[in-house]
């Protein structure tokens, strides 16, 4: 599934991106990967129907894709670190603000 996506992976049995770090089994920096191939992500924008009338933003796409660097942020969540570090079992008794879906704000 990450390789149809044009993510690059390691072998078969580690499916994280190079710039991933892992604690045990839990991701504690991320870094994405971006697509950097400009054919590739034309490809794709035509095929969802961006086609001959944006070919200002097709051209667009394509020159500045050459000039990103391959990947892109790095951060590590200091929530899981702790979660770790302490031995919780859920990374919402580590932060202040949680999130979740029934609960957006404070």
């Amino acid at each position: 599934m990450l390789r149809e996506a044009g993510i690059e992976t390691g072998d078969e049995e580690d499916l994280s991106t190079p710039n991933e770090k892992l604690l045990g089994r839990l991701e504690i920096i991320s870094g994405a990967q971006r697509i950097h191939d400009p054919d590739f992500l034309v490809e794709r924008a035509k095929h969802h129907g961006i086609g001959r009338h944006h070919k200002k933003l097709l051209l667009t796409l394509s020159r500045s894709v050459r000039r990103l660097p391959t990947t892109c942020w790095r951060g590590i969540c200091m929530e899981r670190v702790v979660m770790l570090y302490l031995g919780l079992d859920n990374i919402r008794k580590t932060s202040m603000f949680p999130r979740d879906p029934k609960r957006l704000t404070p």
